[in-house]
């Protein structure tokens, strides 16, 4: 119970500081509401990602085969989409449009966001998913059967009777 409460503690937080800022911030050189929360390198935003980590750690779900086969594509969804300031300019500012949402009425920007990030996601799970089946497969099945001595020290067992 500890670690939600003090995610939602973290949030309200972050909600709190964007009131601040937004108000007390140009008087002291904030010029955006957001800077306390946006980027990953934020405290506010390191304490929210670490305490729902800790939310979700022990929790115990059992094996799903469309979740586990999701969840493979979760880092390379994330390579795809915010490894590079070209990309995410890309995505967000040319194809989305985001700063733009800001001022539309909150229903909306709600909804682009949901829609924007189901789209973002979907789209690279698709594409991370055709790499591993074009390419991560093929060469593991080549790579393995050519040294055969990895197979045993390796988390790709599975992968030599997959295909």
């Amino acid at each position: 119970m500890l670690w939600p409460l003090l995610t939602l503690c973290f949030i309200i937080l972050a909600w709190i500081s964007i009131g601040v800022v937004d108000l007390i911030g140009p008087m002291v050189g904030f010029e955006t509401f957001y800077h306390m929360v946006i980027g990953s390198d934020r405290l506010l935003a390191i304490a929210i990602a670490i305490t729902l980590f800790f939310c979700f750690k022990n929790l115990k779900l059992g094996y799903h085969k469309f979740v586990n086969t999701i969840a493979t594509t979760t880092f390379g969804v994330l390579l795809i989409h915010a490894d590079s300031d070209a990309m995410r300019t890309f995505l967000w500012k040319m194809v989305f449009r985001v700063p733009e949402q800001y001022w539309k009425p909150l229903p909306d920007l709600i909804l682009h966001a949901i829609c924007t990030v189901l789209i973002v996601y979907v789209i690279c799970v698709i594409i991370d998913l055709m790499r591993i089946c074009l390419f991560e497969k093929p060469f593991f099945c080549w790579w393995f059967r050519k040294n055969p001595e990895i197979v045993e020290r390796t988390l790709y067992k599975g992968l030599m009777t997959d295909s």
